[in-house]
């Protein structure tokens, strides 16, 4: 990004220098023309040119930008890829992966424990039907005993 700005700049000096200018302008300071913008989008990079020109050319305001607009705007865009998260983005992003595990965490802990305690209640239904029987047959031994 930085060849490019600098590329523009040069395109911008030879503009002054070998065009039709009547004032003296700066180079950063004049208007970037759309043959200059048109050199810029095709010297960038693929990956960056369909941004490029549709950041500069998308502006909704219909005015011209100067050639430091446009390198400014370049060099937003730059940083604006390299630069990493902010920790504010971080944070959120750490709460979103913190929130979406104690959801998966309490579901597996739900049905785990579903399961248990379905595994214990028929346990216990066994249990208490052993001790029924036991204590029927008891109870039927102690009535054999009585009528004897």
């Amino acid at each position: 990004m930085e060849k490019g700005i600098r590329y523009l700049r040069e395109l911008a000096v030879r503009e002054v220098i070998y065009g039709d200018w009547r004032v003296n302008v700066h180079p950063d300071e004049m208007l970037c023309k759309q043959s200059l913008l048109r050199k810029l989008v095709q010297s960038a990079p693929l990956v960056c040119s369909h941004t490029l020109s549709t950041m500069i050319w998308g502006r909704s305001d219909g005015n011209t930008p100067t050639v430091n607009e446009v390198a400014n705007k370049v060099q937003q865009y730059e940083d604006s890829l390299s630069r990493p998260y902010s920790v504010a983005a971080m944070e959120k992003l750490i709460e979103k992966t913190i929130e979406k595990m104690t959801e998966k965490m309490t579901e597996k802990m739900t049905k785990k424990m579903a399961e248990q305690n379905e595994k214990l209640t028929k346990r216990m239904a066994e249990q208490n039907e052993k001790i029924i029987e036991k204590m029927t047959k008891r109870i039927a031994e102690q009535k054999e005993k009585m009528t004897e």
